[in-house]
């Protein structure tokens, strides 16, 4: 007989991006199964207003600010959010950012491409990860069931000229990444698994998922014919923090609707 997923109470997470988004929607849900999260950042009033209305919730929660692309802002995160909850468990990698429209949308040509819009996506999507989990990889592994979750996306398994070119090569850079970190972590018991949402509605992007005339043109190409909800992607994090989730390791799990599914079988 089955037994109900165990909380995560007594358990330290730490969530990238955390302020908005999947990753305000990621920290709720961790927080509500129980767990102490850090909320981290770019935007240090924004992670703290996020947590402030998550601990009126009755959510233990804390705001940092931290920029992903420094490793000393990561490190001294990490040690905040380590020694406020006795260390950490869990580690969300989310935080990303747009490249803009792609060639397909409206956006630039390889021709037009930005180097400077390249660096910039790169240097949050790709190296913010890997230092994200450099960064907490002592941690992880002291807890001694560590977990590691990237956010990826389904534009790393199709290819999309609705996203820019830093975009779709940084995502599907992190795929990669996830399959590479799982080998070789697994000799310390910790756990690496990727999530791949597909339409969302959030900020990312200048909020173009919100905006009616686009909203609906994206959704039309999702086969159950909708934009997801921030909250959905809760329950699949909950899933991959678990404890009782001790064997799925280098794991990447598609969130879309079935986008990624309807678009390979045209």
């Amino acid at each position: 007989m089955s037994s109900p997923m165990k909380s995560l109470t007594g358990t330290g997470a730490l969530v990238t991006g955390g302020a908005s988004g999947l990753g305000r929607a990621i920290t709720e849900a961790l927080a509500m199964a129980g767990a102490s999260v850090a909320l981290l950042d770019a935007n240090g009033p924004a992670a703290q207003a996020a947590a402030a209305e998550l601990v009126d919730s009755g959510c233990d929660v804390i705001g940092l600010q931290c920029d992903v692309t420094v490793p000393d802002s990561l490190s001294a995160a990490m040690a905040t959010a380590a020694e406020r909850f006795g260390g950490i468990r869990l580690v969300f990698a989310n935080a990303g950012i747009s490249a803009g429209l792609g060639p397909g949308s409206g956006g630039k040509s390889l021709l037009e491409l930005d180097d400077d819009n390249w660096d910039r996506v790169l240097a949050v999507n790709l190296s913010g990860v890997i230092r994200t989990a450099r960064a907490a990889l002592p941690y992880l592994i002291e807890s001694g069931s560590g977990r590691l979750i990237i956010t990826s996306s389904s534009a790393a398994i199709m290819p999309t000229l609705f996203v820019g070119h830093a975009y779709a090569a940084s995502k599907a850079a992190v795929h990669h990444l996830t399959q590479y970190l799982a080998m070789e972590l697994a000799e310390h018991k910790v756990l690496v698994n990727c999530l791949a949402p597909g339409p969302f509605e959030t900020n990312i992007a200048s909020g173009r998922l919100k905006q009616p005339d686009i909203a609906e043109q994206v959704a039309k190409s999702v086969p159950l014919g909708r934009i997801a909800d921030p909250s959905e992607i809760g329950p699949v994090a909950l899933l991959l923090a678990s404890p009782d989730n001790g064997f799925m390791t280098g794991s990447l799990i598609s969130i879309d609707g079935g986008t990624v599914a309807g678009n390979w079988s045209h």
